[in-house]
Formats: structure tokens, sequence, C-alpha cells
């Protein structure tokens, strides 16, 4: 479960995403994007999973590049009050 502070921050960051996608602007590039890949594979296919149908609604596909973002994003979170994992 995520505290209220990372909800708000993931509505930001989701409602951010949708509206990069929708108007089709670029994303930054991440260095390390295959050793992302490699290690929290289970991660981006849960992502995945869980925007299907949104990606389906807007007929977008979610750059895993987006996905960093996120997970990068909840873990600067859990980091700060010692949660992280």
């Amino acid at each position: 479960t995520f505290n209220y502070k990372i909800i708000i921050g993931l509505y930001i960051h989701i409602s951010c995403l949708i509206e990069r996608l929708v108007t089709k602007q670029k994303v930054e590039l991440y260095d390390d994007l295959e050793v992302f890949q490699k290690k929290h594979q289970q991660f981006i296919d849960k992502f995945q999973e869980c925007f299907h149908d949104l990606a389906k609604h807007y007929s977008v596909q979610i750059p895993e590049i987006e996905i960093v973002y996120i997970y990068r994003y909840i873990h600067s979170i859990l980091d700060e009050k010692g949660e992280a994992k």
C-alpha cells in the first residue's frame, strides 16, 4: 500500500504521462534503461498490466522510460521514509 504522499504524486505524474503520450511529446533518455529492465521486469510487467486499458483507450504505448520515472518517484519517497526494500 502507498501513503497519501505517494498517491497524490502518482496522480500528478500519471496525468503528465498521459498528456505527454496524447500530445506526442518526447521524453528524456534514461542511460541505464537496459539495467532497469533486467532488475525490475516484474514492475514493468505489472505497470503495463495496470495501464493496459488506459493505453488502449488513448491508442498509445507507454514507453518504458515513463515506467522508470514512476518507479523512481515511488522509491524516492519510500527512501525518504526508510521504507524502501
